[in-house]
């Protein structure tokens, strides 16, 4: 059986102290640089790595984060995980991605396995958890911190999100300008933060405007994820203009139902922006590819999973931030291409 490297061999074999070694990998005392080169090397040659597990006996800490998010083929999310990432690297936390795929059964399992490796904190980025409290309380109950990103859990837990309501009445506001009056909206799941929020505002809007009409608002549910419903919001949509409700604009779901929009105002004869307007929500990368280039009511993803991770890592080092509920909103900005 091989021989597995300890801290007592890379010593020996960097000529150095055990103390020494222990101090490089901690990174909890100064070492001269020569010597924590030659340290590392010896590691390397020895092929050692530090025991995460000792470290988290003797510190109570793994620097490890788990991140729960419905499905990173959503094109919002690569942009939201790649910001986590690189703050948690920066930060010296490595990221533990979990996709739930807007399962409860699969949501309670990774939490289940998150406590069982001991992360130091949690981002919760998922929806199907917003009744099932049990499945967090548990991190509570260890003083485990836990920040919810784009989409709420309860009122006991941090948030970071956009201002949905805002970005809302922006585009209606926009549209209204431009002359339109008969503005249609797709409606996505209520139990998700960013489209409850979105139509809220849309109906208040439009009734404080003496235009609102039932019959312009577009439900393209079933909804799983917008992977998953294109071909379904799609049909939604192309029932909804066989209906002949005037509409002169639609503000979309998201980035890739306002796609669907577009190719179903087409496939009946009609253009866009000339006919109809279509805007969409998110300013993901390929709304500037569409053709036309999409207008969206852009949402600062990457500040937002930055922020995530940096309220997150406070909390985790400095408890007595602990019991400081904070819910921080970023603005939206309408960007504005060819669509409108």
């Amino acid at each position: 059986m091989n021989h597995m490297a300890t801290l007592k061999d890379v010593a020996q074999r960097a000529g150095v102290s055990v103390s020494t070694v222990s101090r490089v990998f901690s990174g909890t005392a100064f070492v001269e640089e020569g010597t924590k080169a030659r340290v590392l090397e010896g590691a390397e040659e020895l092929n050692y790595y530090p025991n995460a597990l000792g470290r988290f006996l003797k510190k109570r800490q793994t620097r490890n984060i788990g991140v729960l998010i419905p499905d990173i083929r959503n094109p919002i999310f690569p942009v939201l995980v790649r910001a986590m990432e690189d703050k948690a690297e920066a930060s010296g936390y490595t990221i533990c991605l979990c996709n739930t795929d807007e399962s409860a059964a699969k949501e309670e399992k990774y939490m289940k396995v998150l406590q069982s490796v001991w992360v130091d904190g949690i981002v919760v980025a998922t929806g199907g958890l917003c009744d099932k409290w049990n499945n967090i309380e548990g991190f509570f109950n260890r003083n485990v911190p836990v920040v919810s990103l784009i989409r709420k859990v309860n009122d006991q837990m941090d948030l970071i999100a956009s201002d949905h309501r805002g970005g809302m009445k922006q585009a209606i506001d926009y549209l209204i300008n431009q002359g339109r009056k008969k503005i249609a909206v797709c409606k996505g799941p209520d139990n998700i933060l960013a489209y409850h929020e979105r139509i809220a505002a849309y109906r208040e809007r439009m009734e404080a405007l003496g235009l609102y009409d039932e019959r312009r608002v577009i439900d393209i549910m079933p909804y799983q994820s917008p992977t998953d419903s294109k071909e379904n919001a799609g049909l939604k949509l192309r029932e909804y203009l066989d209906q002949g409700v005037e509409t002169d604009a639609i503000i979309a779901a998201n980035d890739v139902a306002a796609m669907q929009c577009i190719w179903a105002i087409t496939e009946r004869g009609l253009r866009v922006p000339e006919d109809i307007a279509v805007i969409g929500f998110d300013n993901v990368d390929i709304s500037c590819m569409t053709p036309p280039p999409l207008t969206a009511g852009g949402q600062p993803l990457y500040d937002m999973g930055e922020k995530a991770i940096d309220l997150l890592i406070q909390k985790i080092e400095d408890p007595r931030t602990s019991g400081m509920v904070q819910t921080i909103r970023f603005a939206n900005q309408l960007i504005v291409r060819q669509t409108t």
